[in-house]
């Protein structure tokens, strides 16, 4: 996806205490580089410097347990990304257009 960035959430909390805002980090950062962490009331926002690093996030890190049994929600920030893409795509005007055989 264009926009690398997922949202993270723990069940069963509304705030990243220290101890497990930094074992996120340190997960997140195994599947690609991190640009940007943003921390909203319920979750937190990591963005990588590549997409296929979010894509990575959410196949590897998406119901992971900490070791107090709360589990790590992963989703893309933006998760109908193809559709967007293609819409992109489909409507620019400087795209060559196919020439009929």
């Amino acid at each position: 996806p264009p926009d690398g960035t997922v949202i993270a959430r723990v069940t069963n909390t509304d705030y990243f205490d220290d101890a497990s805002l930094d074992f996120l980090i340190e997960l997140f950062g195994n599947c690609g580089r991190i640009l940007l962490v943003r921390l909203k009331a319920d979750s937190a926002l990591f963005t990588y410097a590549e997409g296929v690093s979010a894509l990575r996030a959410v196949q590897e890190i998406a119901g992971t347990q900490l070791d107090d049994g709360r589990q790590v929600l992963v989703e893309l920030h933006l998760p109908d990304w193809r559709k967007r893409a293609m819409a992109d795509i489909v409507e620019d005007p400087t795209a060559p257009t196919p020439q009929p055989s």
